[in-house]
């Protein structure tokens, strides 16, 4: 039965990808290995893309390792309490990203077919040897100095060699599917469950988690279940070379769900800094970041969010009196 709609936050989801250009080109090696996962990806909206860049596509897979505090809390959480308690314990919470590149078997215009024949370094895994969950998400990007891998760069770099230009389906809050790809090893990790409480237990190796919602026009969206796939697994890949948001998972530090400043009374962006509006949880109103050095390529690390309400402890909650310099959306107080 369908329930009200509830996004998870962790932003790891699925594979497939890429080539834009001639019918069975290859972008990379042809892999000779037996695959453990085959991902049929479908690209949409690569009409954002120009000749130049689409020749220069390519695929990777991101794999996201938690904090050993994160990692922690999940074991003892309580079972109903909230999960984002023991994400934001890291001020500002940080986890490490890894790339894999892999090979392009075979593609069209519109349509791409990737084998995962390698195993996910243990650096990259969530947990400890006899139970170990890896999480990962499959990316497109523009491989702007031709060395046929995704190369990350630190908080500090101004610029990026490559340009992330494309993420699996369900980047977005209001899309119709969201997925993972999920590396088990062992014992299942509590993490697994606490993430995705509707989901059957997956086998040891690789398997794909999708979630799937109602139609986009209900509002609240509705929740139609989770559903296990293993071997050969089809998805969409959104592709949008003007996505801000995008690009930064070339940075390899990351940055999630950072725990808002209370605003102060008198504004507390410097001269020169860069700001913007955005949501972190819709019920929570807009949040201001302030980058107070535009000039370098990431924003993780690099920006002081500032809120009205704490949405994680309920310590306090100006929304009824904001100070007069708030740029942003107010959302209603509580009752």
């Amino acid at each position: 039965m369908a329930t009200s709609k509830v996004r998870t936050t962790l932003m790891t989801g699925m594979l497939t990808l890429l080539g834009l250009t001639g019918c069975g080109d290859l972008l990379g090696d042809k892999a000779e290995e037996p695959p453990l996962l085959v991902v049929e990806g479908t690209l949409k909206d690569v009409g954002h893309l120009d000749e130049a860049r689409a020749k220069k596509l390519r695929a990777a897979i991101l794999w996201e390792r938690y904090p050993d505090s994160t990692l922690e809390c999940v074991k003892t959480l309580p079972s109903g309490e909230d999960y984002r308690k023991c994400i934001t314990l890291d001020t500002p919470y940080e986890y490490k990203r890894y790339t894999m590149d892999v090979k392009v078997d075979s593609r069209t215009s519109t349509t791409v077919r990737i084998p995962i024949n390698q195993l996910p370094p243990a650096a990259v895994l969530n947990g400890e040897a006899g139970s170990r969950l890896g999480f990962a998400s499959v990316v497109m990007y523009v491989d702007g100095n031709d060395n046929g891998q995704l190369d990350t760069v630190s908080n500090t770099a101004t610029s990026s060699p490559d340009t992330v230009i494309g993420f699996q389906q369900g980047y977005a809050e209001d899309d119709p599917a969201y997925y993972w790809i999920v590396y088990r090893e062992g014992d299942l990790h509590p993490l697994y469950h606490r993430f995705s409480t509707s989901c059957e237990e997956p086998a040891q190796g690789y398997s794909v988690v999708e979630f799937r919602y109602g139609p986009i026009s209900e509002e609240p969206q509705t929740f139609e279940g989770c559903f296990l796939k293993q071997g050969q697994v089809k998805m969409n890949i959104i592709v949008d070379a003007n996505m801000r948001s995008f690009t930064q998972f070339a940075c390899e530090d990351s940055y999630g769900l950072e725990r808002a400043e209370r605003a102060p009374a008198t504004s507390p962006v410097p001269e020169g800094a860069a700001t913007w509006c955005e949501h972190l949880f819709r019920e929570a109103g807009e949040e201001l970041l302030v980058k107070e050095h535009p000039e370098r390529f990431c924003t993780g690390g690099n920006v002081k969010r500032y809120g009205l309400v704490d949405i994680f402890t309920h310590q306090w909650d100006d929304r009824a009196t904001p100070p007069s310099w708030w740029p942003c959306e107010v959302s209603a107080p509580a009752p």
